[in-house]
């Protein structure tokens, strides 16, 4: 096996350490962004039945993995 010279391996090792900077981060989950009624919702001593949420995410959601419990 052939050695790399010693410059050829230091642009090797800048290269590998620029693209991994330039990678940024992943993220792997959508956001709850907002919610209505809202979680802290308790203005009155008994509360209306709730026939309808609302929820924004920061992404699609993948339905087949979804739920609301």
């Amino acid at each position: 096996m052939k050695t790399l010279g010693p410059l050829r391996f230091a642009f090797s090792v800048a290269g590998a350490a620029a693209l991994m900077l330039a990678a940024g981060p992943a993220f792997a989950h959508a956001k709850l962004l907002s919610e209505v009624p809202a979680a802290e919702d308790s203005t009155a001593a008994q509360p209306a039945p709730i026939t309808e949420i609302r929820l924004v995410f920061s992404e699609t959601l993948n339905l087949a993995f979804s739920k609301v419990l």
